[in-house]
Order: structure tokens, then C-alpha cells, then sequence
């Protein structure tokens, strides 16, 4: 068990459409330049999506599907963490 990571480029959401289950306005996506890159597995789901933004890093996305290769061949998808914000909020306030 040890933390993996991949940097990988996020992708416009044209080039997220290679599946009918991709919804721009709750999912991310990323991927790289093709077969032999890493990317998203079987048993990353719920894992983060990461990026650096103004200097610190910020959890952006969280796993939900990729190819099942484990490649770039197509992207990986994430939830869109910014889309469910009032949600998350709610459940923090809560507990």
C-alpha cells in the first residue's frame, strides 16, 4: 500500500465525451498522451483528483471511472468537487 500519483493534464470537456455517462457540469476529467501513460484503476474510485492552484494544492476531483487498462488511452473521470460544495458544506455543518 503505497501513495501513488500521475501528472497528468485535465482535459477540455469535448474531450471527455468518449463516454455517454460524462456530464460536464458535476465530472472532471484527465489523461495523458496515450497508451503507457498511468491513469485511473480499477480500485482508485473515491481516490483525489489534485491541482495546484495560487501556490497550494487544492482537491479538485474525486475518482470515479477510467479505462479499464489502467492507461491514458482514455481520460479518467472524476467528480467535479466544486459542483457539490453546498452539499459538502451541509454534511460538515451537520456533523
Amino acid at each position: 500500500d503505497e501513495l501513488q500519483q500521475a501528472d497528468l493534464p485535465l482535459l477540455s470537456d469535448s474531450e471527455c465525451t468518449w463516454t455517454n455517462d460524462y456530464r460536464p457540469e458535476s465530472m472532471i476529467c484527465n489523461g495523458g498522451e496515450g497508451p503507457g501513460e498511468d491513469g485511473a484503476c480499477l480500485g482508485d474510485s473515491g481516490g483525489p483528483l489534485v491541482c495546484e492552484i495560487d501556490g497550494s494544492y487544492q482537491v479538485v476531483g474525486v475518482t470515479s471511472f477510467g479505462a479499464e487498462t489502467c492507461s491514458t488511452s482514455y481520460p479518467a473521470v472524476f467528480a467535479r468537487v466544486c459542483a457539490f460544495r453546498d452539499w459538502i458544506n451541509r454534511i460538515r455543518k451537520s456533523n
